[in-house]
C-alpha cells in the first residue's frame, strides 16, 4: 500500500512539473512605465524620472523592452540608436552615423530596461520610419517640451534592415510650469 501511495505521489509531482515546463512565464509590467501594445510578443515601455519639471529640456527618459509571448524575439538592441522620439506629435531620431550595436534574444518572460534615451543626440526627422534620415542637420530642431502638458513616446526599430518593424510604446505626460 505504502510503495502504490508513494507511486502516486510521484507521478502526481511529475505531471506537474511536466505542465509547469510548458507554461511561459508570467512577466509583471511595471505600472508606473507608459507601455504599448505588444507586435509579436515584443513591448515597448517608457517612463521618466519626473512628470512636472521646470525646464523645457527634456531629460531622464528611458524606455524598457520586453517579451510577452512565448517564443524567442531576436535581434533586440539595447541602446537608444534604435528609436524614434516622439514628442508632441513631432519626430526625433539620432543623427549621424548608427553603430547599430550589438543585438540580443530575448526570452519568454523577459524585459530589460530602463535603458536611458541621450535626446542631445536627436534631431527633427519628417516621418516614423525604420530608417529616418536627416536631410538638414545644422537646422533641424532638437527636442524640447513647451509650457503646459506634454506627450511623449518612443517607437523601438526592431531589426537592422529597411522594412523593419516599428513597436510604439504607450504615451507618458510631463507638465512644464
Amino acid at each position: 500500500m505504502k510503495t502504490i501511495l508513494v507511486m502516486a505521489v510521484t507521478l502526481a509531482l511529475l505531471t506537474g512539473l511536466c505542465a509547469n515546463s510548458q507554461v511561459t512565464p508570467s512577466l509583471q509590467l511595471d505600472p508606473s512605465v507608459a507601455w504599448g501594445k505588444p507586435v509579436d510578443g515584443l513591448v515597448v515601455g517608457i517612463s521618466c524620472d519626473t512628470s512636472v519639471t521646470n525646464s523645457r529640456s527634456l531629460s531622464n527618459i528611458s524606455f524598457y523592452v520586453a517579451n510577452v509571448g512565448d517564443h524567442d524575439i531576436g535581434n533586440i538592441i539595447q541602446g537608444d540608436e534604435r528609436c524614434i522620439l516622439i514628442v508632441n506629435g513631432q519626430n526625433y531620431a539620432q543623427y549621424g552615423q548608427r553603430s547599430g550595436g550589438k543585438s540580443t534574444w530575448i526570452p519568454p518572460g523577459r524585459k530589460y530596461g530602463p535603458i536611458p534615451i541621450d535626446t542631445r543626440k536627436y534631431r527633427r526627422i519628417p516621418e516614423t520610419t525604420a530608417s529616418p534620415t536627416l536631410q538638414d542637420l545644422d537646422n533641424a530642431p532638437i527636442p524640447s517640451l513647451k509650457a503646459g502638458t506634454n506627450n511623449v513616446s518612443v517607437y523601438y526599430i526592431r531589426g537592422f534592415k529597411m522594412g523593419d518593424k516599428v513597436v510604439q510604446s504607450g504615451e507618458t505626460k510631463i507638465f512644464v510650469k
